[in-house]
């Protein structure tokens, strides 16, 4: 079995994961903050790393934070992404 989005984001809702979700998110802006860009490995808090790559696309689908990975990267945890600035 491998890693599905749509199969994980209903379980990012769940009384556990929510939290996780809001630690991540506030990693994730801190770290592009800091250095311009959050490496998927950092983002992780703790527990399943599908989780935590659902949280992260999650957030690409909010239009948080967008991936920049390159084409060339081919483990999962070293994807990149950029937080993407909201103008009022």
């Amino acid at each position: 079995m491998s890693y599905k989005y749509e199969d994980m984001r209903p379980y990012i809702f769940t009384e556990q994961n929510v939290p996780i979700l809001l630690k991540t998110r506030d990693i994730v802006f801190k770290l592009c903050e800091k250095a311009g860009c959050c490496r998927a490995s950092k983002a992780w808090i703790k527990g399943d790393s599908w989780m935590a790559f659902a949280i992260l696309d999650y957030l690409c689908e909010l239009g948080e934070i967008r991936e920049v990975t390159n084409p060339e990267v081919v483990q999962a945890q070293d994807r990149v992404f950029l937080r993407v600035e909201r103008t009022a």
